[in-house]
């Protein structure tokens, strides 16, 4: 079942600009120490992390409500993988335990101008419950009672 979805935009030349006025500070707000390492690893150029910021923002929005967005508590690492996966913290860890077993889908692209990204929140359908033990049968009263 669908839980929620999310989808952002971001335009490179506006992206750049936020980082050519801020550097390294923003990207210090917006990302956890692991996620710039990661990025620092691979040489992630300024339409990389705006795809990421992008990431960030749509798994913000599939949670549905407006409120405050706390950046480090959204995270987003490949950890060797092909795409990255979605770690949560604080408030947005504790609603996703309170539905239950869940998971995100996220699809990231970009073009010489603009990132997006979408995310799909899934819940998980509850596993069946465990069939019940088979009782053993009562023992045979002995003959003649």
């Amino acid at each position: 079942m669908i839980l929620g979805t999310g989808i952002d935009l971001v335009e490179h030349d506006r992206f750049s600009a936020i980082l050519q006025r801020h550097g390294k500070r923003f990207l210090e707000k917006v990302f956890t120490t692991r996620e710039l390492a990661e990025g620092e690893a691979e040489h992630r150029q300024p339409h990389g992390w705006a795809a990421r910021f992008a990431a960030k923002e749509a798994v913000f929005k599939s949670f549905g409500f407006p409120t405050f967005m706390v950046w480090h508590d959204i995270e987003l690492l490949r950890e060797g993988k092909p795409f990255p996966r979605v770690t949560l913290h604080g408030p947005y860890e504790l609603m996703v335990r309170l539905h239950g077993e869940s998971r995100f889908h996220l699809s990231i692209t970009h073009s010489r101008t603009v990132s997006a990204a979408v995310a799909v929140w899934e819940g998980l359908p509850e596993a069946p419950p465990a069939p019940s033990p088979i009782p053993s049968p009562s023992p045979a009263p002995p003959p003649g009672r």
